[in-house]
């Protein structure tokens, strides 16, 4: 039996797999010079991650995100009319992207918690030849992540 949150998982991330981002993935694999195979690799991971932060549950901070996963966003993020309606169509309001401009300890905070809740939520751990691993040493100072006013 599924359970609730589960069932929630799955709907958003059905809805977040099935949403078509063509154009996007054209501009990233042109600029990045990347084969499709791994721009859908890409693609993949951005929508599990934009996934986690729609399903984030009250109370739970933020989620941080840095790498090629990030790059993506961005990418994403400049094809406003696309991103304005995948976030309407997946998560039923805008997903804000914010620059990390916290402390480095406040970062890395963040982007544990992501790789923590990747594992937790989707029964494995995140690729890390597509996520960077965490290290203590890290320059976050190109890391970020989703905020919303209100995670309801």
């Amino acid at each position: 039996m599924l359970t609730t949150r589960t069932r929630n998982v799955s709907e958003v991330l059905n809805k977040a797999m099935v949403f078509s981002m063509e154009p996007v993935l054209k501009r990233y694999a042109k600029v990045y010079e990347l084969p499709m195979s791994v721009v859908r690799e890409h693609e993949r991971e951005l929508k599990r991650y934009l996934t986690m932060c729609i399903i984030r549950e009250p109370g739970v901070g933020s989620y941080g995100v840095r790498g090629e996963v990030d790059e993506l966003w961005h990418m994403f993020l400049i094809f406003t009319k696309p991103y304005s309606d995948f976030c309407e169509t997946v998560a039923g309001r805008f997903i804000h992207h914010s620059p990390t401009e916290t402390s480095k300890g406040n970062s890395h905070e963040k982007y544990a918690r992501t790789l923590r809740a990747y594992e937790s939520i989707f029964g494995e751990p995140a690729p890390a030849h597509i996520w960077p691993a965490l290290r203590e040493s890290d320059d976050t100072s190109s890391s970020s992540s989703s905020e919303d006013i209100d995670n309801s």
